[in-house]
């Protein structure tokens, strides 16, 4: 199934440099170092301890040296990837999709399948995320980085104008069923304006610190 996932990748329509088949230490050092990707998707067997090449387990400590600062998105299709993703986090500022924990090779294949054909639909990563990870999700979590926190930051934000633009209609729907003075009207307005702004702003404070 490993090798169906990475021929998925290739035909999703991005822009990929793929790399499979017998790959030791060496060589993953090798190619992050050619890298000119924001995105690195790896498709292997892993534990709590790093992710296996051919020559052996790449402990977490030297995958994190070897990828930090050259990519915005990790998916580490992997098993038991929380801790190895939590230090890509941290370490790295870079945004991870992982594993929670043991998961067979047809769920790997069709999540990552899935979000790479809706990257190539020009969604995010926060959305292809969401749009590919399976039902009842008990799998997969999305560690936010630095780019990733960015587009979740952004959805928030529109969603919260999508809340206004509802209520504005819901008010219009009230005035076309009730008699309503026009002060009565223009306070209900000053105060739902209050109300947003009041909310855009602690989120963004909340942001900034």
């Amino acid at each position: 199934m490993m090798d169906a996932e990475v021929q998925a990748v290739i035909n999703s329509g991005l822009d990929v440099t793929p790399h499979w088949g017998d790959i030791d230490n060496q060589q993953f050092i090798e190619i992050v170092e050619r890298n000119g990707h924001e995105l690195l998707i790896l498709i292997t067997h892993g534990s709590h301890q790093g992710i296996m090449l051919s020559d052996g387990l790449l402990p977490t400590e030297m995958l994190v040296g070897a990828i930090r600062d050259k990519f915005d998105m990790v998916l580490l299709n992997t098993c038991d990837g929380v801790e190895v993703a939590q230090m890509i986090q941290s370490e790295c500022n870079t945004g991870v999709i992982c594993t929670i924990g043991e998961i067979d090779d047809r769920q790997a294949f069709y999540t990552g399948s899935l979000f790479v054909r809706e990257l190539a639909r020009g969604k995010s990563y926060f959305d292809a995320y969401k749009h590919s990870r399976p039902g009842h999700n008990k799998l997969y979590i999305f560690l936010a980085g630095r780019t990733s926190m960015r587009e979740v930051k952004q959805i928030v934000v529109d969603e919260l104008h999508q809340l206004e633009e509802r209520i504005e209609k819901r008010l219009k729907a009230i005035e076309q069923r009730l008699t309503i003075r026009p002060q009565v009207d223009y306070n209900q307005r000053v105060v739902l304006a209050l109300v947003i702004a009041v909310i855009l702003l602690s989120i963004m404070v909340a942001w900034n610190t």
